[in-house]
């Protein structure tokens, strides 16, 4: 919904009910690098997190491991399961067709 100054903004849910509890999500955060051609991500939420991969599929299944990895070693408390939010961002030139 637009707000006085006509920008759009929206709420971001970082945490979530499951079981009784309520579950932290982690935020990664992932940019593409045109120049390298890889998917670069990072956290302010995971300490020591930085990976890159050549799709976001490659990228997700590597963070799956390094996630619970990485929060084992910063003692964060023992989980079955770590939620995690994966944020894309990707930038991109179009050309307009002559009329």
């Amino acid at each position: 919904m637009p707000n006085t100054q006509g920008f759009w903004s929206f709420t971001l849910f970082t945490s979530f009910r499951n079981r009784h509890k309520t579950v932290k999500i982690l935020l990664v955060n992932a940019r593409w690098d045109p120049a390298a051609e890889v998917w670069s991500a990072d956290s302010d939420d995971i300490p020591g997190l930085a990976t890159e991969a050549e799709s976001v599929e490659a990228l997700m299944q590597k963070l799956k491991v390094m996630v619970p990895e990485l929060l084992e070693i910063n003692g964060w408390p023992d989980e079955d399961e770590v939620a995690f939010e994966l944020l894309l961002r990707r930038f991109e030139t179009a050309r307009r067709q002559a009329a």
